[in-house]
């Protein structure tokens, strides 16, 4: 169901009618559901109207709350293999982004960020390039965003051993400095698909940038879990 429509005008200045779905639910900004307040009366449609045109529809939008009240641009698209209109003077739109947004920080536990601080914001900088797009860099920014973490982890473990801990790689970090554990297991795949990322040749063609995610989301609930257990392990004792 397609329930709202609204008049747009082509490149060439031609108005035509759109039908699309879904107005924006949330704000790009400051992420709060909403219902969007709709600015433009008449929408802009890029590129040339005709059968198998794949293109978008633009429409001006301000967040409702008081405490943001920003303006926004909300872009719909059409797929090639959606054309299949009830009326030839009406195309069809799906939403497919907003600009500009602020990116929405992954949460990471605080206990954590206090460790590697510097994790964090590399691995929602990395987060936040896969969402715009950037697929050929942000495999890399999240190898790099693993070897903060576990370089850090292990001088939160092992403080004593910090200047070899930093000047040594990853890899031999985690095979040298981890027990055996969850932990190894999971950061040592990560660091694999992470190499694949940043190297020419991959050797990991059936495992993509999900999989690493994954191995980094695994890491990290086993380091949080890790840091939990000793945490109560030195507060409760038995009497």
């Amino acid at each position: 169901m397609y329930p709202t429509s609204i008049k747009a005008i082509d490149q060439t200045g031609r108005a035509v009618f759109a039908d699309f779905k879904v107005p924006p639910e949330t704000c790009p900004l400051c992420h709060h559901a909403i219902h969007a307040k709709q600015l433009s009366d008449t929408a802009t449609i890029s590129g040339k109207v005709s059968e198998g045109w794949c293109g978008f529809l633009e429409i001006l939008y301000r967040c409702p709350r008081s405490s943001c009240g920003r303006t926004f641009l909300a872009t719909f698209k059409r797929l090639p293999d959606s054309f299949q209109p009830h009326d030839k003077n009406i195309i069809r739109f799906i939403f497919d982004c907003s600009s500009p947004s602020n990116p929405k920080p992954r949460f990471v536990d605080p206990k954590i960020v206090e460790i590697s601080p510097d994790f964090s914001k590399i691995y929602n900088q990395s987060l936040e390039a896969k969402r715009l797009g950037l697929d050929q860099v942000c495999g890399g920014g999240l190898r790099r965003a693993l070897e903060f973490l576990i370089k850090d982890y292990l001088i939160y473990k092992q403080s004593d051993e910090k200047s070899k801990i930093m000047t040594t790689s990853l890899g031999a970090c985690i095979n040298n400095y981890l027990p055996k554990s969850n932990i190894k297991d999971c950061a040592s795949r990560a660091a694999w698909l992470g190499n694949d990322e940043i190297h020419y040749i991959r050797k990991y063609n059936s495992h993509d940038i999900a999989d690493l995610e994954a191995l980094i989301r695994l890491t990290l609930y086993w380091i949080n879990a890790e840091i939990m257990t000793e945490d109560y392990k030195e507060s409760l004792s038995k009497r």
